[in-house]
């Protein structure tokens, strides 16, 4: 509950990426962020391997930057 509760006040824009919705309620909220001057911290691999080794970078990120205008660093 405490961690919950500091990452909504932190801004945290949480996604279930399996979810269409929520993909695109992330989306909004995140063009959102970067209009009012915010910057934000996407792992654009997805997620953990088994094997430790990153996976492939997922276009989500990508196209989210691109269709926003923002830098990618």
């Amino acid at each position: 509950p405490v961690v919950g509760w500091e990452m909504e006040m932190a801004g945290h824009i949480s996604i279930a990426r399996s979810d269409r919705k929520s993909q695109l309620r992330f989306f909004k909220e995140t063009v959102k962020s970067f209009e009012d001057g915010n910057s934000i911290v996407v792992f654009p691999e997805g997620t953990r391997s088994k094997t430790g080794r990153l996976g492939k970078v997922k276009a989500g990120p990508i196209k989210l930057a691109t269709k926003s205008g923002v830098r990618i660093v």
